[in-house]
């Protein structure tokens, strides 16, 4: 049962207790009265605890520290700790934990739930170093704590009252996952491109020749090498999957184009940074002539013809304390298989704990045979709205 139907309850349980029809009651059935009351209740907080503290699902959860260490230091990876309360924080972490690919990059970790209402033995034996560096200080919800491949914590990536979005925890777990196992990423890495098509390659491609050109400077250097690095990866992957091409001539072609790429992405990955004009001069030409040999790769593999299928549907407010639409643009935008979100506001009215609002209707394009509605309504509840569907186009 959800929160707010605990709450309901809670309040026509008070109701009732007060009512006159309380009074004409005999001693023993008041007591019996004030029995169930009280049961009733203890059943209302404990649901509505428990409903805000239940690991979140897809995940394979250590129930305290030490088993999790030992996990971690056998397997080699890092430890995340997620410390629950009964909160929103909690709730909205809990959403961004279960999303498909925050759970995939999470089997690279050894992942702990620890609530001090559902387990207080095992919160305090992680209370200190783990969830708080020391006896003095506090912390705030949401709450994930990590931990290296030796099972001690690392309070550096800590991520502390922020409720973090599915694509921002994704960020920042591949940011720890590399800092604290670089052969886990790189398998996570592998995986990931592994699994993309050929056309999707030659996008991701494209996308990261994009980000060295904005980010040719010093100050940038250790990022630009890196995204060099990982361009020289998606080549590699680009490779295997030029048989796909069923043109052999292009599929010469885009070979020649890859491997003119993969030379000049050599000579990027000595970029220096130190001598400033004179080395950004040779640099910007390299990264000419690498947009050009991308350009070429590009034009050779087609783009797939993807058939879309439109939604369209209403964002009814849920609460009075509501995300704005852009936010729930935003969220709808990171589903797979979603290509394009739009909305359009509306003069129609709704009121929402005496708060009236103006009702947004979105438009929703799909990949079709791929669209999983209850996904989409999942992001509405998230951001606090019901998604009333209005009609398929």
């Amino acid at each position: 049962m959800e929160k707010d139907n605990m709450t309901a309850l809670f309040k026509s349980l008070a109701a009732a207790f007060m009512r006159r029809s309380y009074r004409p009651l005999n001693g023993a059935a008041k007591r019996l009265f004030r029995k169930t009351f009280a049961i009733y209740l203890l059943l209302v907080l404990f649901a509505s605890s428990a409903y805000a503290q239940s690991p979140p699902k897809g995940i394979d959860w250590k129930d305290d520290i030490g088993s999790a260490r030992k996990a971690a230091s056998l397997r080699h990876v890092p430890i995340m700790m997620f410390v629950a309360q009964d909160d929103k924080g909690t709730i909205d972490m809990t959403a961004s934990l279960e999303e498909p690919r925050v759970t995939t990059i999470l089997k690279h970790f050894v992942c702990v739930f620890i609530s001090r209402d559902n387990d207080p033995d095992s919160f305090w034996s992680a209370f200190v170093p783990w969830i708080v560096p020391n006896a003095r200080a506090q912390y705030h919800t949401p709450l994930l704590v990590f931990g290296d491949t030796q099972g001690k914590p690392r309070q550096d990536y800590r991520s502390e009252g922020a409720n973090l979005k599915p694509e921002e925890l994704l960020k920042h777990l591949q940011k720890v996952l590399k800092a604290l196992a670089p052969d886990e990423a790189k398998a996570v890495l592998e995986e990931e491109l592994k699994a993309l098509s050929l056309y999707e390659l030659s996008k991701r491609l494209s996308d990261s020749v994009a980000f060295l050109e904005k980010n040719l400077a010093s100050k940038t250097q250790a990022q630009f090498v890196d995204e060099v690095r990982f361009a020289t990866e998606i080549c590699k992957f680009l490779n295997q999957k030029l048989e796909e091409l069923k043109d052999k001539e292009k599929q010469t072609q885009a070979a020649e184009h890859l491997k003119e790429l993969q030379k000049i992405l050599k000579e990027l990955t000595k970029f220096t940074g130190k001598e400033k004009d004179k080395e950004k001069e040779k640099y910007d030409d390299y990264l000419k002539k690498t947009r050009e040999a991308v350009d070429k790769l590009t034009s050779i593999i087609p783009a797939p013809k993807i058939e879309t299928e439109t939604l369209v549907c209403k964002a009814i407010p849920l609460a009075r304390q509501v995300a704005t639409v852009y936010e729930l643009e935003y969220g709808i935008k990171q589903l797979g298989f979603v290509t394009n979100v739009s909305f359009e506001m509306t003069k129609e009215p709704y009121k929402v704990e005496n708060v009236e609002y103006k009702i947004a209707v979105f438009t929703i394009t799909c990949d079709k045979n791929k669209i999983k509605k209850d996904e989409i309504e999942k992001v509405f509840k998230e951001h606090y709205y019901e998604a009333k569907w209005v009609t398929d186009k």
